[in-house]
């Protein structure tokens, strides 16, 4: 594949981890836009990693906020039958040797994704009146009860919408991709340079927001329906109010998009939500089904729309998973 002769600093490589694949967008910020330059897709021998059960959506004070009402199989149990131990590890190193060398030569700083299922949304209904430090202190006592222990080893950030609610992302364990790279630097023509560590449902928030027109009080249900994880996350308006609990099935399981529109039926009811406007699809959505299965479930006036982005759109960052939340531990072994 061809790498477009630009400075480094004008570029930006984008790294997410689905399963098997791992799909790279190299961007180029070019005045006010971005151009996206180049798309891949690279199939493993194995997934990167174990990667943690995912944990319900949670709201604080919620004692039910993980219970399922429609009887899912309970995913925690399946967590082992999920992944693969790594036992071609030497074909997937060279792999990746490969397939980062060419980007890697110019020293092109890397964004990449939170796995999924490492990913956990808390809501709160404020800020509690606190900024900065004291707020973060603050969501850290309230989340570590919650999460079922210590948040010391994890990354934490929030958003805020207009109306004052608070959402916070918390991501506990090591990124599988970055540990890989880590082990690979002597192999590759520089050391990865991260500029974003990021969730993929905050991606989709922000893609749809920079995309599409939405009214501030219509509702809006996000469908990623990805190769083993599929979510869904509604939102009013610009501003997300739900993540739906992560699926563990993808594209390829029969009844998905059943399953997925249960998930948005059951939400409104909870959430005691309006009717929902516009159903957008993202991810694996190259079957017809999904189209055809989800136009159906709303009222003629009512559209679904297969996301797909345009190759330019506005230069605009949207609650981005700020780097000072890292951690100091993840540069030093990032730069060491």
């Amino acid at each position: 594949m061809k790498i477009l002769p630009l400075s480094s600093r004008d570029q930006v490589l984008g790294v997410m981890v689905d399963g098997r694949e791992i799909r790279i967008a190299q961007l180029a910020r070019q005045g006010s836009e971005i151009a996206i330059l180049n798309l891949e897709t690279v199939s493993l021998h194995h997934r990167l990693g174990k990667i943690k059960t995912p944990a319900a959506v949670a709201t604080a004070g919620s004692e039910d906020s993980g219970k399922d009402i429609f009887g899912f199989e309970d995913t925690a149990q399946r967590s082992d039958e999920m992944y693969d131990s790594p036992t071609e590890e030497g074909d997937v190193s060279a792999l990746l040797i490969n397939v980062f060398s060419k980007y890697l030569e110019s020293r092109m700083p890397l964004a990449v994704n939170i796995p999924e299922g490492q990913a956990t949304y808390y809501n709160f209904e404020s800020d509690f009146g606190l900024k900065g430090k004291k707020l973060q202190k603050r969501l850290h006592d309230e989340i570590s009860p919650l999460a079922g222990g210590t948040l010391d080893m994890a990354m934490l950030d929030y958003f805020q919408s207009a109306g004052g609610a608070l959402t916070t992302v918390v991501s506990e364990g090591n990124i599988p991709l970055l540990d890989e790279l880590l082990e690979l630097k002597t192999f590759l023509p520089s050391a990865p340079i991260i500029r974003r560590v990021n969730a993929n449902e905050i991606a989709l928030v922000n893609l749809t927001r920079l995309s599409l027109d939405l009214k501030s009080e219509e509702i809006t249900a996000v469908v990623y329906i990805g190769n083993d994880f599929s979510r869904v996350i509604m939102l009013r308006g610009e501003q997300p109010i739900s993540f739906l609990q992560t699926i563990r099935e993808g594209y390829q399981t029969p009844h998905i998009c059943q399953t997925l529109f249960s998930k948005i039926l059951l939400e409104q009811e909870e959430a005691g939500l309006a009717e929902v406007h516009q159903i957008v699809l993202t991810g694996e959505i190259g079957i017809p089904r999904a189209h055809d299965f989800f136009s159906k479930q709303l009222r003629p006036a009512r559209s679904t729309r297969s996301f797909s982005p345009p190759s330019k759109f506005p230069f605009s960052p949207i609650m981005p998973f700020r780097w000072r939340w890292l951690g100091s531990f993840l540069t030093r072994r990032i730069r060491g």
